[in-house]
């Protein structure tokens, strides 16, 4: 079994933490102070923008398991989002989204 690291290891995190942050300082340069209501209601916005994206990843979720295999989704008869699945070149991965037509949106 290894032994702890001591605080004269170079190798401790204590001691690589230190080296870094001699090695990078933190960045100085100009500050502007912010309105209090500007920036409470951006930072609000931007939480409101997470819980919407959450929520829209569950429907999204239930779209897909109600709509299988099919590269069209239908709402009354009306198709209202095309399925686009590309295969990115050079990567490992695979884009797929549905993208919405205009059509009931």
């Amino acid at each position: 079994m290894p032994e702890p690291a001591s605080a004269a290891d170079p190798d401790s995190p204590a001691e690589t933490l230190a080296a870094l942050k001699a090695k990078y300082p933190p960045a100085e340069g100009p500050a502007a102070d912010i309105d209090p209501r500007t920036w409470h209601a951006w930072n609000e916005a931007r939480r409101m923008r997470d819980v919407w994206e959450a929520a829209a990843a569950e429907w999204e979720i239930a779209i897909r398991n109600q709509a299988g295999p099919a590269k069209r989704l239908k709402v009354a008869g009306r198709i209202v989002a095309i399925r686009i699945i590309h295969k990115a070149e050079n990567v490992s991965f695979t884009k797929d989204y549905y993208r919405r037509t205009g059509a009931g949106s």
